[in-house]
């Protein structure tokens, strides 16, 4: 039996520090340290990226340099995909096709909308029939522990669409039974 009662728990540990607690383990997203013991994944913009056995990656190459990357964890309560900093105003329709027609239909998809708004979240995280929805702040300034104003508008248009939709705020932890 399973020591933790819920299907799938997320800690956003701020920046782009996320902690996946479900009943097969522990697993790290991050992309600044190693993972203090759990499962390191690298997933930030100025470093490569390490996946270990069992799980999905594509990398999207950012306007300006740096690399996004989609990635997609099967856990033992569903499917979980991560699509850190890849959505935005000039992501490339064909990349999104192609993460979409791979990456589609999971049971949980985290997204990070960037600084400068959520219009390409908006626009193109449809593709992709998630369950559930989640937007970060995964590459925050100096901001506090409160959802941001561009990630509390484009999850009110994504609501309006019809979307399952939340936001996930640094410092916050989330449960999903």
């Amino acid at each position: 039996m399973s020591q933790v009662p819920w299907r799938l728990r997320i800690v956003h540990e701020g920046v782009d520090g996320l902690v996946l607690s479900h009943h097969g383990g522990e697993i790290r997203l991050d992309g600044r340290r190693p993972g203090d013991g759990a499962l390191p994944v690298r997933s930030g913009l100025n470093g490569g990226l390490r996946i270990p056995a069992g799980m999905e990656s594509i990398a999207y190459t950012l306007p300006g340099g740096g690399e996004a990357q989609a990635i997609e964890m099967s856990l033992s309560g569903g499917r979980f995909v991560y699509l850190g900093h890849a959505l935005h105003a000039g992501t490339d329709p064909v990349w999104v096709a192609e993460a979409a027609a791979r990456f589609g239909g999971a049971d949980w998809l985290l997204v990070g909308v960037p600084e400068e708004g959520g219009a390409g979240v908006v626009e193109h995280v449809g593709a992709f029939g998630a369950t559930r929805l989640m937007l970060a702040d995964i590459r925050p300034p100096k901001r506090s522990n409160k959802i941001s104003t561009h990630i509390a508008l484009s999850v009110d248009q994504l609501k309006t669409s019809g979307q399952p939709v939340m936001g996930v705020a640094p410092q916050v932890s989330v449960r999903f039974e």
